[in-house]
């Protein structure tokens, strides 16, 4: 059965993956100053060397994507309004050609 093994490849076989991933990410400053405009909702907000990690590891999460066949839109959100991200999502997803009835598998793209 899927995911009983106790290997990360035998699990993996068994995810959907996304025709497209987002990526939003911004400066580890403007991450910074938006987490504490909004206030920590857990612990890792309350580290400061939190927001370059995070951003570090977004930045992984999309080269991992992307070894899996996924298409990765990384948007920078610094200095972009949630109107101009909302147009660069929206520019993209017409494009794409996936379906709900054509899962992909992370071994697809072999």
């Amino acid at each position: 059965m899927c995911c009983n093994s106790s290997t990360t490849s035998r699990c993996r076989s068994c995810i959907l993956l996304p025709d497209l991933a987002v990526i939003l990410t911004a400066g580890p400053a403007v991450v910074a100053e938006r987490l504490a405009r909004r206030g920590a909702r857990h612990r890792y907000h309350l580290d400061p060397a939190f927001p370059a990690r995070e951003v570090a590891l977004y930045a992984e999460a999309a080269r991992t994507l992307r070894t899996m066949g996924v298409r990765v839109l990384p948007l920078d959100t610094t200095t972009a309004t949630p109107t101009d991200v909302a147009r660069r999502i929206a520019d993209v997803v017409p494009s794409l050609t996936g379906s709900v009835g054509n899962h992909t598998r992370p071994d697809d793209h072999r």
